[in-house]
């Protein structure tokens, strides 16, 4: 038992451990290729022949010759026809910078960002995986499809269709681990050039497409928009102050898209997740021409380390990447697929949200009491707090400002600025009820 966790330790270390003895024959191929490399043996020499070689050593020729035929397929040497194996010029390696630079990643998930371990049944969705195993081994064993697994393609849109009135085909849909992997599927199949958003973007989605030299234009207003190819949105929950994109205006957006010929990219993140009002219609069920592309996201309601995102791409489009969706890979395993699909059939999805939302409104209201009992009005104003995981301060003093990022800094707290002057976003979903007011009263040091 000692040496197994010795073993061990080393091997969580870094230490490569082999723990079989290279076969005879590889090890004299490691001997001559190192002589080679050190020069000991020059450009155009000859190495033993094999039978001497053989007879020397008193090993099989067939070891030898193994050996050599490595050095032959490395290119280390060469074998001529009844001149045995020559030595072949290699070029010399550039020599290290004095100055060797180094890297090291480091990775600390934001403690405000982080899922309490209390709101995701993991024993159950483990259930839904084994499940796969046991009845879809077939399926494991085959190719996945690009566009992803049937049966929860399926549950996708009986759910959406449920939930958002949105009207599709599960053909329509296009499953894939994030909305950047969405979106650059998306780009390929539409050939434009611009796309208009709001001030305060998604940043990784416009990032995606920066990637292509496309021209991002913000917009305060829906009236008398410019043509862009692309309009993105989340008209249920506007990022990040959660307000919600008026009739009169979807109207005017559902106008301007068919005039132009231009597509509304509806983000629906955290449509539910509104905590003074019902949950509000998607854009999507307003469209009669083909002009909305859906996006939604289990990424906010599942555990982190299960991403599954989805595209509901109109019936042309969605054709069109039938074509062309053989280049791409189906970035999500399917056995998570399937016991999503599952999940979603059991009916304990729908169990999970529900309590997913209950369990954030009581944390949106230990927020907002906390707040309160601070009574920070002289330090900032604060909005978002009636929808979403996160709320938005606008500091009056940019002083105050720099101490709360200092202070987030210090304690391990994720934020985030805005292009507004001494606004950032301030997530809190990670943080416990009974913590609230402890960690705000440190963070505006109170």
């Amino acid at each position: 038992m000692c040496t197994l966790i010795n073993t061990q330790n080393l091997l969580f270390r870094g230490v490569q451990m082999n723990t079989q003895e290279p076969t005879l024959s590889k090890q004299i191929y490691q001997e001559f290729k190192k002589k080679i490399e050190e020069k000991h043996y020059q450009i155009g020499q000859k190495l033993p022949s094999i039978r001497s070689l053989s007879k020397k050593r008193k090993i099989s020729t067939t070891t030898v010759l193994t050996a050599y035929n490595q050095l032959t397929l490395e290119g280390y040497v060469s074998s001529i026809e009844r001149s045995g194996f020559i030595v072949e010029p290699l070029p010399e390696l550039a020599k290290p910078s004095k100055h060797k630079k180094t890297f090291n990643h480091t990775f600390s998930p934001e403690k405000n960002k982080q899922l309490d371990a209390e709101l995701f049944d993991l024993k159950t969705f483990k259930s839904m995986t084994n499940r796969v195993y046991n009845y879809h081994q077939e399926d494991l064993l085959k190719q996945a499809d690009p566009f992803g697994e049937e049966l929860l393609r399926e549950q996708i849109q009986q759910y959406i269709l449920k939930e958002r009135n949105v009207v599709c085909h599960k053909d329509q849909i296009i499953i894939a681990p994030g909305v950047q992997f969405l979106l650059e599927i998306l780009v390929t199949l539409v050939p434009k050039s611009s796309v208009l958003t709001t001030p305060n973007e998604f940043k990784k989605a416009m990032h995606v497409f920066s990637k292509h030299q496309m021209n991002i234009h913000h917009t305060k207003s829906f009236k008398d928009m410019p043509k862009h190819d692309f309009l993105y949105i989340s008209p249920s929950n506007v990022y990040p102050t959660g307000e919600v994109i008026k009739m009169e205006d979807r109207i005017n957006i559902m106008n301007w898209a068919n005039q132009h010929d231009a597509y509304i990219i509806e983000d629906d993140y955290n449509y539910f997740m509104r905590y003074n009002a019902f949950s509000v219609p998607s854009i999507h069920s307003l469209d009669k021409q083909g002009k909305v592309i859906y996006i939604g996201s289990f990424s906010k309601v599942l555990f982190p380390g299960l991403k599954i995102s989805f595209m509901v791409l109109p019936i042309h489009l969605a054709k069109k990447a039938e074509q062309e969706m053989h280049l791409q890979t189906q970035g999500v395993s399917k056995v998570d697929q399937l016991a999503m699909a599952y999940f979603m059939s059991e009916g304990l999805f729908y169990r999970h949200t529900k309590k997913l939302y209950t369990s954030y409104k009581e944390k949106n209201n230990a927020l907002i009491h906390a707040l309160d009992t601070l009574n920070i009005k002289d330090i900032a104003d604060v909005t978002s707090t009636s929808s979403n995981l996160h709320i938005v301060l606008s500091f009056y003093k940019n002083i105050d400002k720099d101490t709360f990022i200092k202070m987030c800094k210090i304690h391990g707290f994720t934020y985030q600025l805005t292009h507004q002057k001494n606004t950032l976003i301030f997530p809190y979903e990670g943080i416990k009820n009974e913590e609230m007011y402890g960690i705000l009263k440190t963070l505006f040091s109170l």
